[in-house]
């Protein structure tokens, strides 16, 4: 996972530490987080990097230093996905029916998905929009803060999807 964002880009690979870059990758230090950082995401001047098992999150205002906070419980961790619309920090627990959201990046709220749909993969949209695609019906749903359930808006066909995100 990275996220770019006050001049730094930050790059976590899980079990294998994470590094920034201040001069748009031409050089890489390595991280003060733990190996096990995660996620990552940049949105209100604030990095926040969440850990493989959801235990901690990290926030951060340049990338290079972080406080430690308690981070929100994941059910499926390896496949999880943390975003940044335009209000709020959004981390959907793929695999499960849950997703937690966070103003901050300290602060977490759990949210489960009311349909029971589980979330099979995410991609954000543009617009502070995500688009979420669920395992159970293969249905394909937006998710636009404050609003805290998914909201249909088209079925697709099909047994697996995946998103790519490039760089803005």
């Amino acid at each position: 996972s990275w996220a770019t964002g006050a001049g730094v880009t930050l790059a976590c690979s899980p079990g294998e530490g994470s590094a920034y870059s201040s001069n748009n990758g031409l050089t890489w230090n390595d991280s003060a987080l733990p190996d096990n950082a995660a996620y990552a995401a940049f949105g209100n001047d604030t990095f926040v990097v969440i850990d493989s098992v959801g235990a901690y999150s990290y926030t951060s205002s340049d990338g290079v230093s972080f406080s430690t906070n308690t981070g929100p419980t994941l059910v499926s961790p390896g496949a999880s996905r943390l975003y940044f619309t335009l209000s709020e920090f959004v981390l959907v627990d793929s695999g499960s029916t849950t997703f937690h959201t966070s103003p901050d990046g300290i602060d977490w709220a759990s949210h489960t998905n009311t349909s029971g749909a589980v979330f099979d993969g995410i991609a954000a949209s543009g617009g502070g929009t995500l688009v979420v695609v669920n395992s159970t019906n293969s249905n394909c749903a937006t998710y636009a803060p404050p609003v805290d359930v998914p909201s249909l808006i088209s079925s697709v066909s099909g047994t697996s999807f995946d998103f790519c995100q490039s760089p803005l």
